[in-house]
């Protein structure tokens, strides 16, 4: 299945998806980038709950 990914917004396909806790499917490469404002696990949590 292909998602849009948050942050960059590009097109990733299934098979590059890196799903999170918190239920966002993204590019591999933005994962470390969503780690700090993960809704679920991020130091800076408030910025994931109003991207949201």
């Amino acid at each position: 299945m292909k998602t849009n990914c948050p942050l960059c917004r590009r097109r990733v396909p299934g098979v590059h998806q890196q799903w999170c806790e918190c239920g966002q499917a993204m590019d591999r490469r933005c994962y470390d980038a969503h780690d700090s404002w993960c809704s679920v696990h991020g130091d800076e949590r408030w910025i994931g709950a109003l991207e949201r």
